[in-house]
């Protein structure tokens, strides 16, 4: 983990002799993140996490450079099921600030971090601790220095055989995080008899059901 991404990438390039044998082993490693990641994740935090995310105003999403694709994901997710969401991208210092300025104890912080860590993210982490507004951390290890700055955490296995960092277990527990919301507060998505009462046509639901949370949104 010393190693910049592309020392690593280079490094592991020049061990590999067989791209099919290489790609197995990737594969594996894949399977075995998912399994590490799932099998010591604490429902109980888990719960918690979810009850912030249900009761917040806003939600704010963070992510830097890789971390940024898991977090547009994250706030894709998020605005389908209704909740209103912003992202936060540190490696723009301005907007970042910007979105501090504006901020509230009823707002949430998603910090979304991994090797190797983006300094204004755990200077954001530090800040929001002080600042007494809640922050949640997505991340490779409760030792990383954003999760020692959040409030709350939950980690994900990113190691990668190739490639610096692995971000397909953070993608499945976005999957399930947003699963938890729609489940726990299941009663605000039940439409279906407000689609009956318009006349609206079961293959049509789908897309109105969408349309109208864009509406929300705006």
């Amino acid at each position: 983990m010393r190693l910049s991404p592309n020392e690593k990438v280079r490094m592991s390039l020049a061990r590999s002799t067989d791209a099919s044998d290489t790609c197995r082993k990737i594969i594996d490693s894949e399977k075995r993140g998912l399994d590490m990641t799932f099998q010591y994740l604490d429902m109980e935090s888990f719960m918690q996490i979810v009850y912030r995310l249900n009761h917040a105003r806003r939600i704010f999403v963070v992510g830097h450079h890789l971390t940024r694709i898991v977090a547009d994901f994250f706030l894709y997710q998020l605005k389908r099921i209704g909740r209103e969401a912003h992202l936060v991208d540190t490696s723009d210092k301005k907007k970042t600030c910007d979105r501090l300025l504006h901020a509230t104890k009823e707002d949430v912080f998603v910090l979304i971090s991994i090797p190797v860590y983006a300094e204004l993210t755990i200077q954001l982490a530090q800040h929001l601790r002080e600042a007494e507004i809640t922050s949640i951390s997505i991340t490779d290890s409760l030792t990383s220095p954003v999760a020692q700055a959040c409030e709350m955490s939950l980690t994900c296995n990113t190691e990668h055989d190739v490639l610096f960092n692995s971000v397909s277990s953070m993608i499945a527990m976005i999957e399930v995080l947003t699963s938890g919301l729609l489940l726990s507060d299941r009663e605000r998505f039940l439409t279906e008899r407000l689609e009956e009462k318009l006349g609206i046509p079961q293959k049509d639901q789908q897309f109105v059901r969408t349309d109208i949370q864009r509406q929300t949104l705006k």
